[in-house]
C-alpha cells in the first residue's frame, strides 16, 4: 500500500500568481528525503529552492521550463512500506479535497540532508569551450567566477577563461539557445522601458595605453610594408573587444522571444568614414 503527497506551486508572493519550474534536482522514480530541495522556482521577483514536504519516491508531473500557477500540481511523492520503513516513521499525509493541492509546500529555506542521493554526475575537468574543443579547467582556474557563470562554463555555453582565441575559429560557428528565466524576461521588459522612458548617459574611462603605443611604434613600420597600410590603434581595439567577448559573453548575447542566444563567434562591426557617409 502506498500513499502520495502532492508537489504543487508554492505561494511565492502577494502579487505573484504563477511560476516557472527552472529544474528539477531529481530525476523521475529518484527516492527523496523531507526538506531536500526537490525544485527551483521562477518567477518575475525572485528564484528560490523549494523543499521536499516528505520522503518517498519523485513522481514528476509537469517537466522543467514549464509555467504554472499557483497550487497547481507539478508532481507526486509516493510513500512506499520500503522508505516508512528505512525511515522507521510514516510521514503525515492530508486527505486529498476534490483535486485541489493537499500539502502546502513550505517557502522556508531548506536544510541540508544527511546521505543525499548523487543528483548529476561529479563536473569533468574537461569542458566544452566556444569552438567545441575540450579543454581542462580546474577549481583554480575558476577562482572569482561566480556559481552561475561556473555552471555555464562546464555546460559549454560560455567559454572557459583564457580560451578567447577559440572565437576566431570559423568552423565554431553556431548559436547556443538558453530559455529565459522569468525573473530574467521581467529584468529585460524593465530596462527596455528604461531606456524609453529615461536619459540614457555614456561614461568615459581613462586607461594607460602606453603598452599599446610602445607596440605600435616597433611593428608600426613593418606593418605598413608588409600590409600597404599603417598600423593604426584600431587593431588593438578589436582585439581587445574579442578578448572582453570571451570574457563577458552575455555582452555577445541577444534575445528572440523567451530565448538568449549566445553566438559562438564574434561578428565585429567598424564604421568607416567614405564620400558617401559613415558605413559599417
Amino acid at each position: 500500500m502506498s500513499e502520495n503527497v502532492n508537489v504543487v506551486i508554492p505561494t511565492i508572493g502577494e502579487s505573484v500568481s504563477e511560476g516557472t519550474i527552472g529544474k528539477w534536482f531529481f530525476k523521475e522514480g529518484d527516492l527523496v528525503k523531507k526538506d531536500q530541495p526537490l525544485f527551483e522556482l521562477d518567477s518575475d521577483k525572485a528564484t528560490l529552492e523549494v523543499p521536499a514536504a516528505a520522503s518517498g519516491k519523485l513522481k514528476i508531473i509537469i517537466p522543467a521550463g514549464k509555467s504554472a500557477t499557483v497550487g497547481t500540481l507539478i508532481g507526486m511523492i509516493e510513500l512506499t512500506e520500503a522508505v516508512r520503513e528505512s525511515t522507521g516513521k510514516s510521514e503525515p499525509v492530508k486527505a486529498p479535497s476534490n483535486g485541489k493541492k493537499d500539502v502546502k509546500v513550505s517557502n522556508s529555506a531548506p536544510t541540508p540532508a544527511v546521505e543525499a542521493p548523487t543528483l548529476t554526475p561529479a563536473p569533468s575537468k574537461s569542458v566544452e569551450t566556444f569552438s567545441t574543443k575540450s579543454v581542462s579547467v580546474s577549481d583554480e582556474d575558476l577562482k572569482g567566477v561566480s556559481p552561475s557563470k561556473r555552471r555555464l562554463i562546464r555546460q559549454g555555453v560560455i567559454p572557459a577563461p583564457g580560451s578567447s582565441a577559440s572565437l576566431w575559429d570559423e568552423s565554431s560557428q553556431n548559436i547556443v539557445r538558453t530559455p529565459m528565466t522569468t525573473l530574467r524576461k521581467r529584468i529585460a521588459t524593465r530596462l527596455v522601458e528604461s531606456q524609453q522612458t529615461t536619459a540614457t548617459l555614456t561614461t568615459f574611462n581613462e586607461i594607460d595605453m602606453s603598452a599599446v603605443m610602445s607596440a605600435r611604434s616597433q611593428l608600426k613600420d613593418e606593418f605598413e610594408k608588409k600590409n600597404g597600410v599603417k598600423l593604426g590603434f584600431m587593431s588593438f581595439f578589436s582585439r581587445a573587444v574579442i578578448e572582453a567577448l570571451a570574457q563577458f559573453p552575455d555582452v555577445n548575447g541577444r534575445i528572440e522571444g523567451d530565448e538568449i542566444l549566445y553566438p559562438q563567434y564574434v561578428n565585429l562591426g567598424i564604421a568607416i568614414s567614405t564620400d558617401r557617409g559613415l558605413v559599417v
